[in-house]
């Protein structure tokens, strides 16, 4: 999935007070990503890893594999990017469009991997 660019990602850390949508997105991404909640939370700990690992976060996104996602953090993850779209998203952030078109992809994936099943 090569759908986010280093230019997104520098684009994202230069946000000092991000809207909430590019909070969330990148909530998601990292919970999908396997980071502890506390880290995925944390917009000064998201924002050193975008400043500080551009290529190493875009390796973590272009390689993901679904079927190693954390059940509980997927539905977080989903939970979070809710009823978001992708012009939803274009209309707050160009940049965190292409973070949310790859969050949704994940998510399709992570629910066909049955990683993402439905429990109260």
């Amino acid at each position: 999935m090569d759908t986010v660019t280093k230019g997104d990602l520098i684009e994202i850390s230069a946000l000092n007070s991000p809207p909430q949508l590019v909070k969330d997105t990148l909530e998601a991404a990292f919970l999908l990503l396997g980071y502890p909640a506390a880290e995925a939370k944390s917009w000064s700990f998201i924002k050193k890893n975008l400043v500080s690992n551009k290529d190493s976060l875009q390796n973590q996104l272009k390689n993901f594999q679904a079927d190693k996602c954390d059940s509980a953090s997927a539905r977080k993850a989903k939970d979070l990017i809710g009823d978001v779209t992708l012009e939803k998203a274009r209309n707050v952030s160009k940049a965190a469009s292409s973070l949310v078109a790859w969050s949704l992809k994940a998510l399709k994936d992570v629910e066909e991997a049955g990683k993402l099943q439905n429990t109260t």
